[in-house]
């Protein structure tokens, strides 16, 4: 399901809903959600994560090696333990806020402020207003690295996300959908 109709059709049995359409319903009011220090500071590093990798995506774009940020992979390099933590609990909603096909999170112990470029790739430093900038010797340094490319997976021919391990064939998240909701149905 992907429209709100659609999902209306397969969740008002369970809900014993008897409205025939998603415009029908109760309207209920907003839930207030009370987030804790530590959660809002996740999400802050989140927004600069996804500022910082539209930036690095952009010059691929720009250069013609990418047409879409699907077809991205993203290794981020990470001098800092505590946030190489954070970041690597976060790596699937990580990939999907940025919309990027494949993630690499690597705490990174070589020299913290280079990384040696390859043809087909873009590299940016990031000093971010909410990721720490000081690494675990105390030394200020460069926050994050992130290095972006054409990732190697293809396009899945139903979500679009290149994250298939082969052409034409669906990736593993579609073809877990198609077999939970129309199991008689052949796949490729």
């Amino acid at each position: 399901p992907i429209t709100a109709e659609e999902v209306h059709c397969h969740q008002k049995e369970s809900l014993q809903e008897s409205s025939t359409s998603v415009f029908d319903l109760p309207r209920i009011s907003a839930i207030q959600v009370a987030f804790s220090e530590d959660e809002i500071a996740v999400m802050r590093q989140m927004i600069d994560l996804r500022s910082a990798s539209q930036k690095v995506l952009e010059s691929l774009r720009t250069s013609g090696i990418i047409g879409r940020p699907e077809e991205v992979k993203l290794r981020i390099l990470v001098n800092s333990s505590s946030t190489y933590e954070t970041l690597s609990s976060y790596d699937g909603p990580i990939r999907e806020i940025c919309q990027i096909s494949e993630i690499e999170i690597t705490h990174n112990t070589a020299e913290p402020n280079h990384a040696h470029p390859h043809a087909g790739c873009a590299i940016m430093h990031f000093d971010g207003q909410y990721l720490p900038v000081a690494s675990d010797s105390g030394k200020n340094v460069t926050a994050l690295t992130l290095v972006a490319s054409r990732s190697q997976r293809h396009k899945c021919p139903r979500c679009w996300m290149h994250w298939s391990l082969s052409e034409n064939a669906l990736c593993t998240r579609c073809d877990d959908v198609i077999m939970t909701d129309y199991p008689t149905m052949k796949c490729a």
